[in-house]
């Protein structure tokens, strides 16, 4: 099967190289494979040696949009491809196995009416405590509805793979007026209600080497949580989820650090998500920077989780 692997990018340079790089290192042969380079707004990087360097040995092009949008982006790439297979992934992504795209490939093979399968996010040695514990809470709710028979559709843009025909034959695309914040699953909820199947298959990992900052953090929390109530989509967080799965993200938690100081750290982190994304719910009009100005009373204090009765 011919993949296209549709890449969405913003001026992110270096890790664009490193993903390319990342493609080269596959078994796979090499002829069966298009890259599709989509640009949010014009950038002479591409004319450059460095990139083309890096490019060298892969059947590419680039394409622009002329505005900010990932799904603007994903969708132009959609429509330009013209492999069996299409995979989407993000430009601060690494595929972390060399047999990634023939264990993708077999999956598809053998779940042929399946119109999206995706995988997990990975980080790699070099990713902070803030960084794992972001992991830890993506991992965790993607593992919310997984209980062995892979459907989900808590798929994540940066990791998902469609057969062409099947997707071309739903009619669906990604919603262009959704900037961020639950837009992977309006997407695939809305594939399901068209009884399309979507898989989750847990060991098809990609290193995300994400690099967030506090804010960064908390900006996340805000804007998913406000997706979960603008486009009623699947949550991202809950109570609920916690009180079941919370055993399951401290496993996580500890899979993730290197030591004890680590291990609380994730944790703290871990537990500011929770607090921004509850805030949010209860106060579905705040923005990203007051939920982060409520936060920093937290430095260097153990997060308690709030409860949704319990504004602050």
């Amino acid at each position: 099967m011919k993949f296209s692997i549709v890449i969405p990018t913003h001026r992110r340079h270096q890790s664009l190289i490193h993903l390319l790089n990342s493609v080269k290192r596959q078994n796979y042969d090499p002829s069966q494979l298009e890259i599709i380079i989509v640009t949010n707004l014009p950038d002479p990087f591409f004319e450059f040696t460095q990139f083309r360097e890096a490019a060298e040995g892969l059947d590419w092009n680039v394409f622009t949009v002329k505005s900010l949008g990932v799904n603007k982006a994903r969708n132009l790439g959609i429509k330009k491809a013209q492999g069996e297979l299409l995979l989407l992934l993000d430009d601060d992504c690494e595929l972390k196995s060399s047999n990634y795209l023939s264990d993708l490939e077999s999956w598809h093979q053998r779940h042929q009416q399946a119109v999206a399968i995706g995988g997990s996010y990975a980080v790699d040695e070099t990713a902070s405590p803030l960084d794992r514990a972001y992991n830890c809470v993506s991992k965790q709710w993607q593992a919310l509805d997984h209980f062995g028979d892979y459907r989900s559709s808590r798929l994540v843009g940066g990791n998902v793979c469609y057969k062409k025909d099947l997707l071309l034959q739903s009619g669906e695309f990604f919603d262009e007026s959704i900037a961020f914040g639950g837009t992977e699953s309006e997407f695939h909820e809305r594939l399901n209600k068209k009884g399309c199947e979507t898989l989750f298959i847990e060991s098809l990992e990609v290193f995300h080497k994400t690099q967030l900052r506090v804010d960064d953090l908390v900006r996340k929390a805000v804007l998913q949580a406000q997706g979960h109530l603008r486009y009623k989509i699947d949550q991202g967080f809950s109570d609920k989820a916690s009180r079941t799965y919370q055993n399951k993200r401290l496993l996580l938690a500890r899979e993730s650090s290197r030591t004890v100081e680590e291990f609380h750290e994730i944790v703290h982190w871990m537990n500011l998500f929770d607090w921004a994304y509850n805030y949010t719910c209860l106060n579905p009009r705040v923005t990203p920077r007051k939920v982060y100005s409520k936060s920093k009373r937290w430095s260097g204090k153990s997060l308690t989780k709030p409860t949704l009765e319990a504004r602050l």
